[in-house]
């Protein structure tokens, strides 16, 4: 600067420069965004921040026709491409210039926005010059292309383009890659091709997520993408783009690029567009083109596009030579091509050179496809190569017209472009959609339709408008000679929207269409489609009002090789070896046993999201194993939207690295297999007296088993083998609630006398419309009389209202016959049923319901299969789930809950196995008087996960290799690494419980490594056993994503390691008011009594850690303290300071039943109390003068009998109850004269008072001994000797 400013000092004028701000940061309070010219360097040196710039990513093609870029700060946001800057670059870089003069020029002709940054940032697609001569530089096709398009513009001229591509694994950088990504890892070539064109599924549609990704940015840029499908190699995908009108094809197809290779930048992968990705016996990659001009369009246009046909045969090499390189490689005749050297054209035809619509030759004008142009063509010399012949064709040598439009962004008011607003209604065609600047407010439809296998295929359409009902879609095409439904000659399928759903994975306003296949040539059903035979019986029969609910079970299974069915469930050991036998794994939560959940959640809440009639999901026998529930849906709309529910689960399978399997048998040996229960009913079954007509079409099914059985999946005779909850395959059967027979007519429809019945012999694999046809068939066969009038039903599937936000009702759940009559079940509430198996351990599965319950009563009583959690047997299963308490759902947010319910069985109405609830809430009924709290601190440990369904032996802060850990010690109340293992799942299971509405107090790291506690409580009741419960059924649910088990072991770890316990604090009305101390002491001597009674129901396994050791009283031992944890009941000390207060029976281990320990605990202290709070409220807290002589005989002669205790021992409690009254006492001891010898009391004083607040085990023996033998010695009882009091005293 000194040097310039010497040199220029003598000039005048110079432009001063204002005070300067550098250094000063001004506060940025929006996006004040200048819209218009950019005012180049100069103004920006004036400003004093850049941060209300605009970027601007310059984009264009080198001599290799790859697309480079870099950015520019502009002060402005530019509306038109004159508003940008001509800029430049060092083209020796980029093959386009010499180093000794190498700047290029960059000139803007188009803007997009950039999907990267986002707006107000743009893409500029610029053409590159030469500084030196300012011609076009080496590269730039587009000035040639763009005279080419200004001579024919009177043609008007249409492009679209399909460009495929290829997605490969990174090699060598600045190496071309040689593995697709849908080749296996090992280097060895997948399964052939054929199911990977429009695919959906893990293993089929490789690189979903990149195509997908491109899809939303080419539309967030403004690039008129079309739409996208899986191509037929794997790995191996293409986008349209178009209907472009002249210049700007090559404008959004270049952009297009660019945008696709900067996606592959966050995918790891890289996009190849070689014509020939792989060689072998593998599809290349072209660039269709499609194309039209205006005389193409009018009518008798058909004429016009075989006079063009001609022209371009006479120059069939001259079109080659612009249509890529290395095209001889894919061109050579076979894989849907024209060999290089011949040409010819035909209808439908994709081994022609040119292919012409079958709508074409119908409608007598449209368009034309090339089919040559490889993928690595350069858009620009393949549509002037075009264009060109056509205008030579058809014009000659053309004046100069009107030049078309630039291309340019439309901007509001703000200088933004306007926010997106979506047209609603009927979709209006190619035709607007090219004279649309962008596709950015256009909404996406993904078509759905099943292949010759019954597979779920798609692509996707981008459309004018969002669509409310079937028709207000166009009918699209595909090629059947990639899905076996038709030849390569003549393969064009055409696709007759029939239901639209929403898209969950793009999100509204975009769509997703259950489509019908049918043949373009003749214009019947495609092979595959069963739909339509389907809704034609539905349609004879719609009289009967038909209802279908199907149980889809299937398994998620580890991914094998690439295109090959995989062998492996998901649950099954890596090894190969196989997992523990079934029984842990159904309805089941945690670690190891609900393997999969990640993704049946997902499927669940996307079928939900897409107004799919998802009724409820749990999992299944086999590890891995699931079931979702579609339904009620009346006719048609059962297969429709069970079509939808298993295509969703294919494209959630691709984003959890596995294979959802619908195989029956998914793996041979004593493993269920899958099915599709079909539940149905007609509207005579429903009314009264329809139990007779459930019979009477259940001996219709009988007479034709075998035709419903070729219909209901192929592999089924694998499954149906008698075994495993099945009828044997060529034996008809039915029963009530017998889960073994061919129908099961549940026992409400019996108990009702009307109902449904349930058809148990589908197959996972079958078709949903051929078995429902067939059950519909035969029972309208059979009650062709009972049809009612005749009226079209009602199809909420085939519509789709526009979308809104959800509202939830509030109130009792109207059941499933309100849902069969919802269009959708988006704005339903999710129900998870929470109970407990014969072993204690939680079960859930899930139900849609109408609306949000506000208590018990609103929710419905359910069922379950109670075979299959050791609650029931195989032929009579059925087992009723009883609401009882309700929390949030933590995991699915509000308003979706938890419902905590009982089990009862269904046959005789008792409680099931396991249900120790109902005893609980019993006892706690009777003694409510005494309002009991209680307060439980819950100990776990979490560990390693070992094999599949069996218990994990190895806790999450022991090392690896297998050595132990350093002592205990530092891990109490802990923090760091290595330390306090395991905080995330604590805390996460903390805020989960806080979400609920559990009463979880507290949580800190425990003793051993690896081990926590939680707190729940204060609970009153029957509410510390349900608070409990859901507490520890979202710890298993919180360890699924933590990978890790949760065990509630008493003793998780051999060694001198802690226990893992529940310990217990307890108190009722009497021990919280004043003298409530001396209650505690009372209930405490009252549980020494029996100590025994209590252990047992303190949980299995709690012998090896009650052993005196690691803060425990041995089992066989009973003392309690103040502030004692070695004792089994410990007494904080502000009970005994206050004289009043709680106790804490430490003694139930981790595994522990709560309402058997709190039922016990409420049991003991009710018998010594009363049931009421009067009872235990006299002089210092213990009985007043109102003692039912009668029940205190009653309960000696119990705990005599229970407890085996000397007499003197029993004259002593006696006396420490009754000696406030000499007389009572007198009275008692004479009723008692013929139980034992004894003596006249003296009469006398009330026994000492309680014990003091210090307890050794020394001090408290012989403090108890004292006062027994005062009280005696008053009483005049002999004392009995040291060998009559047991250790546990």
């Amino acid at each position: 600067m000194k040097t310039t400013g010497q040199c220029l000092s003598s000039f005048k004028g110079i432009a001063e420069v204002g005070s300067s701000t550098y250094g000063a940061l001004e506060y940025f309070t929006g996006e004040n965004i200048s819209i218009g010219k950019d005012k180049g360097s100069l103004a920006l040196a004036k400003m004093s921040t850049y941060q209300t710039c605009v970027l601007a990513e310059y984009i264009w093609l080198d001599a290799r026709q790859i697309p480079r870029s870099k950015t520019m700060t502009m002060t402005d946001r530019p509306t038109k491409a004159e508003d940008l800057r001509v800029w430049n670059y060092d083209g020796s870089s980029t093959e386009q210039a010499e180093g000794h003069n190498s700047e290029v020029l960059l000139y803007p002709r188009a803007i997009f926005d950039d999907p990267f940054r986002g707006p107000p940032h743009v893409l500029v697609l610029a053409e590159a010059y030469n500084a030196w001569d300012g011609q076009p530089s080496i590269g730039n096709s587009r000035a040639e292309c763009n005279e080419i398009m200004n001579m024919y513009a009177a043609l008007d001229p249409w492009f679209g383009i399909e460009q495929e591509y290829t997605l490969f694994r990174p090699t060598k950088v600045g190496e071309a890659p040689s593995v697709p990504l849908g080749f296996n890892e090992d280097g060895s070539e997948p399964a052939p091709q054929g199911p990977y064109y429009c695919s959906a599924g893990t293993g089929a549609a490789i690189g979903r997520a990149v195509a997908d990704d491109h899809y939303k940015k080419c539309l967030q840029a403004g690039v008129k993408i079309a739409g996208i499908n899986a191509e037929v190699m794997p790995g191996q995908w293409e986008f349209q783009v178009g209907p472009c009108r002249g210049i700007e094809m090559g404008d959004h197809l270049t952009v297009a690029r660019y945008i696709m290779l900067r996606v592959t930048e966050d995918h790891n992968c890289i996009c190849s567009f070689s014509p020939k990705p792989k060689n072998g016996d593998w599809n290349g990659a072209g660039c269709h083109t499609n194309f039209s001009v205006a005389p193409m369009m009018q009518d008798g246009g058909y004429d016009v596009i075989l006079q063009v046909c001609e022209a371009f045969g006479k120059v069939a090499p001259e079109h080659i030579v612009e249509y890529g390189e290395g095209n001889e490689l894919r061109l050579t005749g076979k894989h849907e091509t024209c060999d290089i050297n011949t040409f010819k054209y035909g209808v439908a035809n994709r081994g022609a050179s040119i292919r012409i619509p079958r709508d074409a030759e119908k409608d007598g004008k449209g368009y034309m496809e090339d089919r040559r142009p490889a993928a690595n063509c350069d858009p620009y010399r393949v549509t002037r190569r075009m264009l060109k012949t056509a205008g030579e064709c058809l014009l000659g040598a053309a004046e100069m017209p009107v030049t078309l439009a630039t291309s340019s962004l439309p901007v509001s008011a703000t200088g933004y472009k306007t926010s997106k607003s979506f047209s609603i209604g009927k979709d209006k065609g190619a035709s607007a959609l090219a004279y649309m600047g962008s596709y950015q407010s256009c909404v996406l439809a993904e078509y759905v339709w099943l292949d010759a296998h019954q597979i779920p295929r798609s692509k996707t359409m981008t459309m004018t408008s969002r669509p409310t009902k079937p028709e207000d879609l166009r009918v699209w095409n595909y090629d059947g000679s990639s899905t076996e439904q038709a030849e390569g000659h003549n393969s064009e399928v055409l696709l007759y929207p029939r239901a639209i759903f929403d898209d969950p994975f793009r999100g509204a306003p975009h769509v997703l269409v259950l489509a019908e296949a049918y043949n373009a040539w003749d214009g019947k059903p495609s092979i595959g489609n069963s739909r339509a035979d389907c809704a034609a019986i539905m349609e004879t029969y719609k009289g009967l009002d038909p209802w279908f609910g199907i149980e889809q079970e299937y398994t998620l299974m580890r991914p094998g090789s690439v295109g090959i069915a995989s062998t492996m469930p998901l649950g099954f050991n890596e090894d190969g070896s196989e997992p523990a036998p079934q029984g842990p794994y159904y309805t089941s939560a945690g670690t190891g046993v609900a393997i999969g959940r990640a993704v049946a959640d997902e499927h669940y809440q996307k079928c939900l999201d897409a107004g799919v009639k998802i009724a409820g999901i749990n999992a299944e026998v086999m590890p891995g194993q699931w079931e979702f529930q579609i339904g009620p849906c009346r006719g048609i709309e059962m297969g429709d939207h069970l079509t939808m529910a298993r295509y969703i689960m294919l494209r959630v399978t691709e984003s959890h690295d596995c294979e959802c399997s619908f195989s029956p048998k998914p793996k041979r040996g004593d493993w269920n297999g899958a099915g599709c229960h079909t539940n149905f009913s007609v509207t005579p079954m429903m009314q009264d007296g329809g139990y007779d007509v459930i019979i009477q079409v259940c001996e219709a099914f009988g007479k034709v088993a075998k035709d419903h059985i070729q219909e209901y999946g192929e592999g089924n005779d694998q499954r149906l083998t008698g075994m495993h909850e099945t009828c044997d395959i060529n034996t008809f059967k039915y029963g009530v609630a017998n889960r073994g027979a061919s129908i099961r007519i549940p026992r409400d429809a019996e108990k009702d006398g009307k109902g449904y019945m349930e058809d148990r012999r589908p197959a996972a694999n079958c078709d949903p419309y051929r078995v429902t046809g067939r059950i519909m068939k035969t029972t309208g066969q059979c009650l062709a009389g009972s049809m009612g009038p005749p009226g079209a039903l009602p199809a909420p599937s085939s519509s789709l209202a526009e979308y809104s936000s959800r509202s939830y009702k509030i109130g009792k759940d109207q059941g499933a016959s309100a849902l069969a009559y919802m269009g959708s079940f988006r704005s339903c509430v999710l129900a998870e049923y929470v109970w407990l198996d014969a072993r204690q351990t939680p079960r859930s599965k899930t139900m849609t319901m109408t609306s949000r319950p506000t208590k018990p009563e609103d929710l419905r009583v359910w069922n379950y299969d109670g075979s299959s959690t050791e609650q029931a047997e195989g032929h009579n299963s059925e087992v009723l789930l009883y609401p009882r308490a309700i929390f949030q759902d933590p995991f699915r947010g509000p308003p979706h809950i938890l419902v905590m319910a009982e089990a009862y069985n269904a046959w005789d109405g008792k409680p099931s196995i396991g249900n120790t609830r109902a005893e609980c809430a019993a006892v706690m009924e009777k003694y409510k008087g005494l309002d009991p709290w209680f307060g439980i601190e819950q100990e776990y440990t979490l560990m390693r996960p070992g094999r599949i369904g069996t218990a994990a032996t190895m806790p999450l802060g022991f090392n690896e290799d297998g050595s132990e850990p350093a002592p205990q010690g530092p891990y109490y109340t802990g923090a760091g690494t290595g330390v306090a293992i395991g905080r995330a799942v604590a805390e996460d299971h903390k805020m989960k419980c806080l979400q609920a509405g559990v009463k979880i107090s507290g949580i800190n790291a425990e003793v051993m490594p690896g081990q926590w506690e939680f707190q729940v409580g204060p609970c009153r009741g029957i509410e510390m056993g349900d608070h409990l419960t859901i507490a520890r059924y979202i710890m298993l649910r919180v360890t699924e994503s933590h990978n890790c088990v949760c065990s509630f072991s008493p003793k998780p770890k051999d060694g001198d390691w802690n226990g893992a316990g529940c310990h217990t604090n307890f108190s009722v009305t009497p021990m919280l008011q004043q003298g409530g101390y001396d209650v505690i002491i009372k209930v405490c001597e009252a549980f020494g009594r029996i100590p025994q009674e209590h252990v047992l129901e303190y949980g299995e396994g709690n012998d090896k850690r009650l052993t005196g050791k690691h803060e425990t009283c041995d089992i066989n031992t009973f003392k309690y303290g103040v502030a004692n944890r070695g004792a089994s009941i410990r007494i904080p000390r502000d009970a005994e300071k206050d004289g009043k207060g709680y106790m804490e029976d430490r003694r139930p281990a981790a595994n522990c039943d709560p309402y058997r320990v709190t039922s016990r605990m409420m049991k003991t202290t009710g018998e010594v109390l009363g049931s009421s709070p009067s009872l235990a409220a006299g002089s210092g807290g213990r009985s007043d003068m109102n003692v039912d002589v009668q029940s205190l005989r009653d309960d000696m002669n119990a705990m005599i009998k229970e407890t085996r205790v000397e007499m003197g021992s029993v004259r002593q409690a006696l006396a420490a109850s009754c000696a406030d009254n000499n007389k009572m006492f007198q009275k008692i001891l004479s009723m008692m004269s013929g139980m034992s010898p004894s003596s006249q009391a003296n009469g006398g004083e009330p026994p000492a008072s309680p014990a003091p607040s210090s307890f050794s085990v020394g001090s408290a023996q012989s403090l108890q001994a004292r006062q027994m033998q005062s009280m005696n010695a008053k009483a005049g009882v002999p004392l009995p000797s040291r060998s009559a009091y047991p250790q546990q005293r």
